[in-house]
């Protein structure tokens, strides 16, 4: 292999492969809601030195996915029910906001993927897999807000939802149906070009998602 196909690893670029690295360790589970996060211990296992790892966790704290207590530590961000209840009212914002636009701009050949994940959310509630459905939801939302066409938009979603996938294994342990009929709603709305009728339509489906994650994270508190 010639010399010099890759570029240097630099500072920014280490703390992002850092960065990542750890969010996913903890949208997957892997690292717990309230668990704390050693910088050492960190390091060693990613084989690194500690100053990206601090640089990372800086960045996840802005994220909303950690948090850092004086005299305590950095831990894993636990979710409480107003947490939750202010999450879903910026989806209810961000998602409704979405639903218009993409019913006003009647991209009929955009529904096709967004039908199959509605399918597979409503496949998810009906062997009552509440979490699995939660997650076909999310992916619903995240493609209806990409179809909105605004990177800022989408990029403000993605955060709103790492941080609400922190309460996903609570709704796992609920054993209740989840609401996953409501994108049928959504998307006969945008079927019908009727941009209010698909915001509220968005506004009723998360209201009932709502209802669901709130007890997950009470119950599980």
């Amino acid at each position: 292999m010639t010399e010099g196909v890759f570029p240097a690893l630099t500072r920014q670029g280490l703390t992002e492969a850092v960065e990542q690295a750890i969010r996913r360790a903890i949208l997957e589970g892997r690292l717990a809601a309230g668990e704390r996060l050693v910088e050492a211990r960190i390091s060693e296992e990613l084989g690194v030195s500690r100053a990206p790892v601090r640089e990372a966790l800086a960045r996840l704290a802005q994220r909303g996915l950690v948090v850092s207590l004086a005299n305590r530590g950095t831990f894993v961000v636990r979710l409480g029910p107003e947490d939750v209840g202010e999450l879903f009212t910026l989806r209810v914002l961000l998602e409704g906001h979405a639903a218009s636009c993409l019913a006003s701009a009647g991209q009929l050949t955009e529904l096709a993927y967004l039908e199959q994940l509605a399918e597979s959310a409503q496949e998810a509630a009906r062997v009552d897999n509440a979490e699995a459905a939660a997650e076909r939801d999310l992916e619903f939302s995240a493609h209806l807000v990409g179809l909105a066409g605004s990177r800022r938009l989408l990029r403000i979603w993605q955060e709103l939802s790492d941080q609400l996938r922190l309460a996903l294994p609570g709704l796992g342990r609920l054993g209740s149906p989840a609401p996953a009929e409501g994108l049928r709603r959504v998307l006969d709305a945008l079927r019908t070009r009727d941009p209010e009728a698909a915001r509220r339509a968005m506004a009723d489906h998360l209201a009932r998602w709502r209802a669901l994650w709130l007890r997950a994270v009470s119950e599980g508190g």
